[in-house]
């Protein structure tokens, strides 16, 4: 019944296999990489800013396509709360450093200059 009715509502069936989920997906993988710990971060500010960007186009396509508020405002709300996630990473790499372990520096090791 639900798959009748996501064919209906948007034309065609979901993704229901991993494959199909990583050919749908604007959040791409890293395969064999060692981020810093800094640099995740940075993925996962990046990987929030695709995730609203997404979610603006949803909306948009919601309320003129479908006429569809409260799909709209619900995804409107997820839209904010991954804002909200995006704008707090964002001020912690702007903030301290981290070391590679996850660990921040002492303040002599931030005073250090190689």
């Amino acid at each position: 019944m639900l798959k009748l009715l996501i064919l209906n509502n948007f034309g065609k069936y979901p993704a229901g296999t991993a494959q199909g989920f990583l050919e749908l997906a604007s959040i791409k993988e890293h395969p064999n990489d060692l981020p810093t710990a800094n640099q995740m971060v940075e993925r996962l500010v990046e990987d929030h800013e695709q995730i609203i960007r997404n979610l603006r186009s949803h909306i948009d396509r919601c309320t003129d396509d479908f006429h569809d508020e409260r799909t709209a405002d619900f995804l409107t709300g997820l839209m904010e709360q991954h804002e909200e996630m995006a704008w707090m990473l964002r001020s912690f790499i702007e903030g301290q450093p981290l070391r590679p372990d996850g660990e921040q520096p002492s303040t002599r090791e931030l005073t250090q200059v190689s």
